[in-house]
């Protein structure tokens, strides 16, 4: 574990329990059909991802309980399967609903070249008739060597065309350059079927310029391949399609389909349906709208998603992606650190939607409340068996701190403190990274920021906890028995006295080191108690914690010499005896 890491963790552990910081966004990727609904959340970094599903009639669910290592580019439901495909094509793979996942090897056709990742993919159950399940790519294959200009800007989207069917004409795509090109890289995008885990080439789409990282939507309806690349940099958005015997025609795109900004492209009730954004009038949000064709009368009809009569917006940072889901189009997306679904019918209206409440719960199980209550009782009790053996006989009631011992400063003390645990929160974090070191950072965040509102969280955070403040609590009984101090408070000058600034004996060494263990593991499970624990120690007039209280023990600052007591002041009696 790297030591950014570990930082990160500890950084976690200690402070995300206490405040609610919205996570960072990620990208989603979303597949589905009639038996499940698929979700691939990729990590900010995109080395590592998790996959949740959804199987008809049965909740959200983790397809695998930890994340998984790679850079996934397109996830495809293939039956009650989800096939990934990685930014490496060398192989994919293939996750069922019940957590299991096989890798699986893939023979590369020749013109697929070796370094470059497919741009998207989709099943191609109504590619091939007859045919087993496969898949569909699109792959930049080659550079075309042609120029790439900007082209003049697609007719102006707005909500009024939006709403009117747009008639589209098909032509046979060109030979040669098309005449309008975004700016960026001039490639030739390749279409390649997996059959019985071989990829073979298919077909060639006309020379395109595509910007860097970007994606096509791929989907196969009544024999024919459709193909949505996004326009960029004020270029419309382009559709061909592509027959089983390789011929490649484009599909004109005009007014608000062509440019508006394509979400998803998925089947839907045997016609095609695309996902829309444009800028809403709100700041920073978007609008969605949802477009149909009708493969048989060749015919576009756009519409604004509505909610309530409103129209359907998100904030522009919610990264939505879209599916087929029972015969509707299933909408994803992240807001304010929550992940939410809602549903959309041909009509353009919206369901009230649903928060997923998966990621409020634990990939690794619960019983860590269990686990933390039965220390707490064992550790309760073992304070009180210690008072009770080491109990002092005739012991006074009262604690006395001779004037001329100096406590301890509460800044030195929290300074001390401070050196002293910051080794253990380092441990704790290595420890519960030793347990769920294969999770994703945003499975971790949304596990710990998850946990104060839960009736219970994992076992795992429980068991990081007990055994830091175990090792702590061993390391400060050592030390202090040995050196009256622990490392943090040698630094400080600062020693643990008894009763009249004498040394602490080892009854009260015992007991405060105790009773600090159960105060640490309250304060990193409910650090709402730190302000209290701290006002405990500044109201008493001798600065002692709740662990001095019953210890009968106290903090001294020796940075000026060890408390010495003042010479005995001279009686009646001595002075007679002197004379």
């Amino acid at each position: 574990m790297t030591w950014t890491r570990a930082t990160k963790l500890a950084a976690f552990l200690a402070v995300a329990l206490a405040t609610a910081a919205p996570a960072r966004a990620q990208r989603l990727l979303l597949s589905g059909n009639n038996d499940g609904l698929w979700l691939v959340r990729l990590s900010e970094d995109g080395r590592s991802f998790d996959v949740t599903v959804k199987p008809a009639h049965v909740d959200w669910k983790w397809a695998t309980p930890s994340a998984l290592g790679g850079r996934p580019v397109a996830a495809v439901a293939v039956g009650q399967g989800l096939h990934v495909l990685f930014e490496k094509p060398a192989g994919y793979l293939r996750l069922d609903m019940e957590g299991g996942t096989t890798p699986l090897a893939s023979g590369m056709d020749a013109r697929w070249p070796a370094d470059a990742a497919a741009m998207g993919a989709c099943e191609a159950g109504e590619f091939v008739t007859g045919a087993a399940p496969s898949l569909l790519a699109a792959v930049p294959r080659q550079p075309a060597g042609l120029p790439a200009p900007i082209s003049p800007p697609p007719p102006k989207a707005s909500a009024k065309n939006a709403t009117r069917p747009a008639r589209t004409a098909t032509r046979p795509a060109p030979s040669t350059a098309p005449r309008h090109l975004p700016a960026g890289r001039v490639v030739q995008i390749g279409i390649f079927q997996n059959l019985s885990g071989e990829w073979t080439h298919l077909a060639d789409l006309p020379p395109l310029a595509v910007l860097p990282g970007a994606n096509a939507f791929l989907t196969a309806l009544k024999g024919e391949l459709f193909v949505l690349l996004p326009g960029g940099h004020a270029a419309p958005n382009r559709l061909f399609t592509v027959t089983s015997s390789g011929a490649v025609h484009e599909l004109a795109l005009e007014g608000f389909v062509a440019g508006a900004t394509p979400l998803a492209m998925t089947r839907l009730q045997g016609r095609l349906a695309i996902l829309l954004a444009t800028p809403a009038p709100r700041n920073e949000a978007i609008a969605l709208h949802l477009a149909t064709f009708d493969a048989d009368k060749r015919t576009f009809a756009a519409r604004p998603l509505l909610r309530n009569g409103n129209s359907f917006e998100l904030p522009g940072d919610s990264w939505p992606a879209g599916a087929a889901y029972k015969g509707k189009f299933t909408i994803v997306w992240r807001q304010e650190g929550q992940y939410h679904s809602a549903s959309a019918d041909l009509n353009g209206q919206v369901s009230a939607g649903e928060t997923l409440s998966i990621f409020q719960r634990f990939p690794l199980g619960t019983g860590g409340q269990e686990a933390y209550q039965a220390f707490n009782w064992i550790l309760l009790g073992a304070i009180l068996a210690a008072m009770f053996a080491l109990r002092r006989k005739g012991q006074s009631g009262l604690f006395l701190v001779p004037p001329y011992v100096r406590l301890a400063p509460l800044g030195k003390r929290l300074g001390a403190a401070m050196i002293d645990f910051l080794p253990f929160l380092v441990l704790m974090s290595a420890i519960f990274y030793a347990q769920v070191g294969s999770m994703t950072e945003q499975q971790m965040i949304d596990m710990i920021k998850a946990a104060p509102r839960q009736k219970d969280f994992p076992a795992s955070l429980a068991y990081s906890v007990i055994a830091a403040t175990v090792l702590y609590g061993l390391y400060c009984f050592l030390m202090e028995l040995r050196f009256r101090a622990t490392l943090g408070k040698l630094i400080f000058r600062l020693r643990v006295a008894g009763d009249q600034g004498l040394p602490a004996d080892v009854r009260g060494v015992v007991l405060r080191n105790l009773v600090r263990v159960l105060e640490v593991s309250w304060l990193l499970m409910m650090p709402i108690l730190v302000p209290l624990l701290i006002l405990v120690t500044v109201m008493n007039r001798n600065r002692q914690r709740l662990g001095d209280m019953m210890a009968r023990t106290v903090v001294i600052d020796v940075s000026r010499g060890f408390p010495v007591p003042p010479p005995p002041e001279p009686t009646d009696e001595t002075t007679d005896t002197e004379e």
